[in-house]
């Protein structure tokens, strides 16, 4: 069986009974570690043409085609940042991180203010005007250069789809009334939100003047992270899930290999976040590849290979689709850790809908039609996960990854549809309940379909589903 039919049937079986290697009765069976594990490894090299770990795919006009006979009512963006330095450096890395020094492209950036608000409805205009760093050394998971520009580039095809294509937007920018953004509270995603602003609306004699108002929420609500400090129960089901036999199992792997690591990064010690998750042996791996860097070496003289970066990628893919959709409690932290964000998305969807259905008739509308969430590989997976996407669509999302949720009337019968792009393909998603067909296609998914499902993943009542 090749890889990408056994994970789609792992994935259809926990969709809806999750999985593990002991049956009621303690009776152990053969554990899915190894077998899932390298069906994703493998899974990497059979779609290595069309997925890229250091660079999504942007939306391409010229493939691109509004539906037939309807009227684009409504789009929600949601965009990982750019390329970036990676959170931990090796201590003999010298100066190899020097470029990051964004400020060499002011001139064709367009201004941008941020602020902190409590809630959505607050204020906006009263944030700060956003400084571009000079300095070419790179900090602990900074915005490249690279990375910026890649975002400027994303806020160009952007542009030639819903400016130039569609007319969906305005072709000049007399005001930002109808485009809303939030960002994280990290500066990599409030400098990749201006990039992107500034290729979907560059810098001319007559708009050079124009700002952008961005917002983000305090750190202890934030939801466009994995963030388990904002319901109690999401870390108790997550360390439900990390104590199964499969994980455990993940977790006994490839200790030279951790050693090695352990010897080039001197912040890799015996805290959660590095024997929990190999998450930062990955990222610390990964934009040497984008950036064509040698692999660093210990002061022994022995060196991480290619198979290092091949085994913990594969490793931080399993460790995402096992807690995610594989494990018997993964249901429920989907609904914990990924319900508040997809709440406050299908909030802005129906403000969005509500608004701008009729807008036809009101051209004066004022209200926003466009909204833009700068945010993280966490926010992307978090959305592909809870609608049940499937792989390749499941791996880690590269940098600017990006995902566009479009509303439809159609011109006849008024009925409204949803289209989801991600990364230039259309989002295919699995069956509800171990079904074999998908719930919906999102060519073109009935919008009420789509909400009735959005409301059975998302936190409606925190006070009642929160407590242990």
């Amino acid at each position: 069986m090749n890889s990408k039919k056994l994970i789609l049937n792992l994935l259809l079986l926990s969709s809806t009974f999750g999985l593990s290697i002991k049956d009621p009765r303690g009776v152990s069976r053969r554990s899915l570690f190894k077998e899932s594990y390298n069906d994703i490894y493998n899974s990497y090299t059979e779609y290595s043409e069309i997925y890229n770990n250091c660079q999504a795919n942007f939306i391409d006009a010229d493939t691109y085609n509004p539906l037939e006979n309807s009227e684009l009512i409504s789009v929600q963006m949601i965009m990982r940042h750019g390329d970036r330095a990676p959170v931990y450096f090796s201590k003999n890395d010298g100066d190899i991180w020097n470029f990051c020094k964004l400020s060499k492209y002011n001139s064709i950036l367009r201004p941008i203010t941020s602020a902190m608000i409590n809630s959505t409805t607050d204020d906006v205009s009263i944030g700060s005007k956003v400084v571009i760093p000079s300095n070419e050394s790179c900090k602990s998971g900074s915005l490249t250069e690279k990375g910026g520009l890649a975002s400027l580039d994303l806020g160009k095809a952007t542009r030639s789809v819903y400016v130039d294509k569609l007319g969906f937007l305005d072709r000049t920018l007399k005001n930002t009334d109808q485009i809303k953004i939030r960002t994280s509270s990290s500066t990599r995603t409030i400098q990749t939100a201006m990039f992107f602003l500034s290729g979907l609306y560059p810098i001319t004699g007559n708009n050079s003047d124009v700002i952008f108002n961005t917002f983000y929420v305090p750190s202890g609500i934030e939801n466009m992270v994995d963030n388990y400090s904002i319901c109690l129960k999401t870390q108790f089901i997550s360390d439900k899930i990390q104590e199964s036999d499969e994980y455990l199992e993940y977790l006994s792997q490839n200790s030279d290999k951790i050693s090695m690591m352990n010897s080039l990064y001197e912040a890799f010690d015996g805290s959660p976040q590095f024997t929990k998750t190999r998450f930062y042996y990955y990222d610390s791996l990964q934009p040497r590849i984008c950036h064509n860097l040698p692999w660093p070496c210990n002061s022994e003289g022995k060196c991480v290979t290619d198979e290092y970066y091949q085994t913990f990628r594969a490793g931080v893919s399993w460790e995402q689709i096992y807690i995610k959709t594989m494990n018997k409690y993964s249901p429920e932290l989907k609904l914990f850790l990924h319900g508040f964000f997809l709440s406050d998305l299908k909030r802005d969807l129906e403000e969005l809908v509500r608004n701008n259905k009729n807008r036809k008739k009101c051209p004066k509308n004022k209200t926003p039609r466009f909204y833009l969430y700068s945010a993280h590989d966490n926010t992307i997976n978090d959305v592909i996960f809870s609608l049940l996407g499937y792989i390749p669509q499941t791996f880690l999302p590269p940098f600017s990854s990006n995902i566009f949720l479009e509303v439809w009337k159609n011109k006849t019968s008024g009925k409204l549809s949803v289209r989801i792009i991600y990364n230039n393909s259309v989002l295919k998603v699995l069956g509800e309940n171990g079904s074999s067909q998908p719930w919906c296609d999102f060519n073109s998914c009935d919008y009420d379909t789509f909400i009735n499902f959005l409301a059975k993943v998302t936190i409606t009542d925190p006070a009642a589903q929160c407590p242990i």
